[in-house]
C-alpha cells in the first residue's frame, strides 16, 4: 500500500512538473510574440506624441503671427 502511495506522488509530481514546463514554455512564447508588438506600440506612441508636439507648436506659430498682425493693425489704428 506504500509502495502504491509513494508511485502516486512520483507520478503527481512529475506531472505537475510537466505541467509547469508546459505553461513556462508558451508563456516564454507569449512575450517572445509579444516584443515586436510591444516596439511597435511604443515607436507608434512616440510618433503620435512628437505629432502633437508638432501641431502645438504650428497653433503657437499661428497665435503669434496673429497676435503679431493684430498688433500691427491696432498701432496703425492709433496713429
Amino acid at each position: 500500500m506504500a509502495a502504491r502511495s509513494w508511485e502516486m506522488e512520483k507520478l503527481r509530481a512529475q506531472l505537475k512538473a510537466e505541467k509547469e514546463a508546459d505553461v513556462q514554455a508558451l508563456r516564454d512564447g507569449f512575450a517572445l510574440a509579444m516584443t515586436p508588438v510591444t516596439t511597435m506600440c511604443s515607436a507608434a506612441a512616440f510618433r503620435s506624441i512628437r505629432a502633437a508636439n508638432t501641431a502645438n507648436q504650428a497653433a503657437k506659430s499661428a497665435n503669434d503671427i496673429f497676435t503679431e498682425q493684430k498688433n500691427a493693425i491696432q498701432q496703425e489704428i492709433e496713429k
